[in-house]
């Protein structure tokens, strides 16, 4: 199944974060965020496990293991319901392209 641009699922979560779903199958899903400098996605966790790949720019992220700065082409992974939280801390935007499984129910009711 081929997916086009215009197929894709844009909203904003935050005046700082826009949420792209790019793809939904029954056991994952394919999102790209674009978090600008300040956003903060705070402390959470899901039953969902999540890979996620910056794509551009740079995060900040603190799990239950520390704090860790992750660099453009750089990957982080969750473990189902692992606390996290996730900073941009700039200067530019970054682009983080993100896969769930299963697919986060509560991303597709928005």
């Amino acid at each position: 199944m081929l997916l086009r641009k215009e197929d894709f699922v844009c909203s904003k979560p935050t005046e700082k974060i826009e949420r792209c779903i790019l793809a939904v199958g029954d056991k994952l899903m394919l999102i790209v965020n674009t978090l600008e400098p300040g956003a903060l996605v705070p402390w959470h966790s899901h039953p969902h496990e999540q890979v996620s790949y910056v794509f551009k720019g740079r995060l900040t992220v603190k799990s239950q293991e520390g704090t860790y700065t992750v660099n453009e082409g750089e990957v982080l992974l969750f473990k189902s319901n692992e606390p996290h939280e996730v900073l941009n801390p700039g200067p530019e935007a970054a682009v983080v392209f993100e896969v769930f499984s299963p697919p986060r129910e509560d991303f597709l009711k928005k």
